[in-house]
């Protein structure tokens, strides 16, 4: 990405996580997607004719990490603060079971894919995100 591209993605990128995470942990809701995202924000404000292709091939592979609010950790920590505050005993023990459940989460995830690979094919994956078998 170029220079003048990267704080205004950040800041969009921020607001987002935090007013999503937000509303998600106040109304209880799964999941919710945003309004607006960073990548399309910070391409209407610069305008994409001044921006380099680079820059536009980095933001359409953006949209894997950032459009979806289940691809974060955000809402589920809102919801573990919250959970938190029902606890009256000594909470900082509960920060590392938080960081452990993280680990464990990223390790199975991690072997569940190389798994998924090694029976559907790890060059198409079969119809996994189609919902096909």
């Amino acid at each position: 990405m170029e220079l003048k591209f990267i704080p205004l993605f950040l800041f969009g990128v921020l607001v987002m996580y935090l007013g999503q995470t937000r509303l998600i942990s106040e109304a209880g809701l799964i999941s919710l997607r945003a309004a607006m995202c960073p990548q399309i924000f910070s391409s209407v404000i610069l305008g994409i004719d001044s921006l380099a292709s680079r820059t536009l091939v980095s933001v359409a592979i953006s949209h894997s990490w950032c459009s979806d609010i289940k691809t974060t950790i955000m809402p589920a920590l809102g919801h573990s603060t919250k959970l938190f505050d029902t606890i009256q005993t000594n909470r900082r023990c509960l920060l590392w079971v938080l960081i452990l459940a993280m680990g464990v989460g990223v390790f199975a995830t991690f072997l569940y894919t190389i798994y998924m690979g090694y029976v559907n094919g790890a060059a198409n994956y079969g119809g996994i995100f189609r919902g096909m078998r």
